[in-house]
């Protein structure tokens, strides 16, 4: 029983061991040269033609959240088509271009009891989601959208010498602060709305970039709070794939072992024999 309950201690914990073969990535976003308003949560705000636009880079992944207010007494829509995030000079488009289908599948089999022969018939029902090509906006009012994540265009392969050490709270983390020059990731958002009653376009077209990235081997409490209530913060999770394959073949080489240590303590009523 002790030898079985080691077991099961050891392959738990080498599971808990590659359940923390994760990096946590927290980045600070910071408008160029400083140029947009900052609202207190960190979050970025900019407006013209009774048209104002708050930008917030949030939670898993950077998510890039706009939130447009029209404060003019015509609706205007956010032409998705005509408007893109810019990453370096690689633009990529906020507009959803894949249509999906959601619905459900049933089948029937039937079978023939004097012969081998079976048969299947079945159908499918549901519905086709297209996508969506504008963003509409009544007058005096505001809409919030989150197009795309910074995940997708932030790339993180960053020697590890480049990073600093500080305490957070009670942890220690590396980090590293970034100028516009040296930035990992300097991006574009170009944001095109159209007056829906005389068709005049508002393009809203503000650059921002990476100032700072904070890398740890755990979530910090501290860091996820400052990610709940700002707007400038986010995190992406990446998870190293060859520790947790290397922690699970020992975790399973452990099993093995220890059930091969516990074969002779186990009672025996006939001679094994293995099954082919």
């Amino acid at each position: 029983m002790i030898l079985k309950n080691t077991v099961l201690f050891l392959i738990v914990g080498l599971g808990l061991f590659t359940s923390g073969c994760t990096t946590y990535y927290y980045s600070t976003v910071q408008s160029y040269e400083k140029e947009l308003r900052r609202n207190q949560d960190g979050s970025f705000r900019t407006s013209r033609n009774d048209l104002s636009v708050n930008y917030s880079f949030k939670d898993l992944g950077g998510k890039v959240v706009y939130e447009i207010h029209n404060e003019s007494d015509d609706p205007v829509f956010v032409d998705w088509s005509r408007s893109v995030i810019i990453a370096e000079d690689y633009a990529v488009q906020l507009r959803d271009n894949t249509a999906r289908f959601h619905g459900d599948v049933s089948t029937t089999t039937y079978h023939f009891s004097n012969t081998n022969y079976s048969a299947s018939s079945g159908s499918i029902s549901g519905r086709v989601v297209l996508p969506q090509s504008d963003l509409f906006v009544p007058p005096h009012s505001k809409v919030v959208h989150s197009p795309m994540a910074l995940s997708r265009v932030l790339n993180l392969d960053i020697p590890a010498y480049l990073y600093q050490k500080r305490d957070i709270g009670l942890s220690s983390v590396r980090f590293i602060n970034f100028t516009e020059e040296d930035t990992p990731l300097k991006f574009r958002s170009y944001l095109t709305i159209v007056n829906d009653r005389d068709k005049s376009q508002t393009v809203f077209e503000d650059v921002f970039f990476i100032s700072e990235i904070i890398k740890t081997g755990s979530k910090n409490d501290l860091l996820s709070r400052d990610i709940q209530q700002r707007g400038d913060i986010f995190y992406i999770e990446i998870v190293n794939r060859n520790a947790v394959t290397a922690g699970w073949i020992v975790a399973g080489a452990a099993a093995v072992g220890g059930l091969i240590l516990l074969a002779p303590h186990m009672p025996v009523e006939e001679p094994f024999t293995p099954a082919y």
